[in-house]
């Protein structure tokens, strides 16, 4: 009995991944976060700059200018 509920839940789990694998239809295309999008579009690494700016300097900044 337990093995017929083992089997019967890998064919629930495991079925659809061997009908996309053996079906002739192309997958759709990703669709992508928007920091990748942006990194795409700007180049990651200033898009990592423009984080640090804001999640860093930004802070330290107006910290600084708003406590004097």
């Amino acid at each position: 009995m337990k093995l017929f509920i083992v089997l019967v839940l890998a064919v629930i789990l495991i079925g659809p991944t061997l009908a996309k694998t053996f079906s002739k239809q192309p997958e759709p295309a990703q669709k992508r976060g928007l920091f990748y999008r942006l990194g795409r579009r700007v180049g990651f690494g200033k898009l990592l700059v423009g984080i640090v700016v804001v999640l860093v300097v930004l802070p330290t900044v107006l910290y600084v200018a708003l406590g004097r």
